[in-house]
């Protein structure tokens, strides 16, 4: 899905990056509405360029209401590793290197 969605992004304009003196921005968003902020009940990635242009899609595509892209994928790998932690720690089973949990 990011794939897809970046790559249509930048058929429309967006940029991965534009170089500022200070500072790089980001001409798009990627993302997911997180709960009970949802109203269409399956997996769909949102790919919004920027910059917003009315307030109400400013604020429903930010915190608390929608998550990034990257923060959602840092979730699931932390679940996925607790996960294989508790299962090798059931089985009785050490941790001998981080390769010993696959995620």
């Amino acid at each position: 899905m990011e794939e897809v969605g970046k790559r249509i992004l930048r058929e429309n304009g967006a940029s991965d990056t534009i170089l500022f003196p200070l500072a790089i921005y980001i001409t798009y968003r990627l993302g997911f509405h997180d709960r009970p902020w949802t109203s269409i009940h399956h997996l769909h990635l949102h790919c919004i360029g920027l910059p917003f242009k009315n307030c109400w899609a400013q604020f429903s595509h930010s915190p608390p209401f929608f998550v990034a892209l990257e923060k959602v994928r840092k979730r699931i790998q932390y679940l996925c590793l607790l996960e294989n932690m508790m299962e090798l720690h059931t089985n009785n089973q050490e941790i001998a290197s981080p390769s010993d949990i696959n995620c």
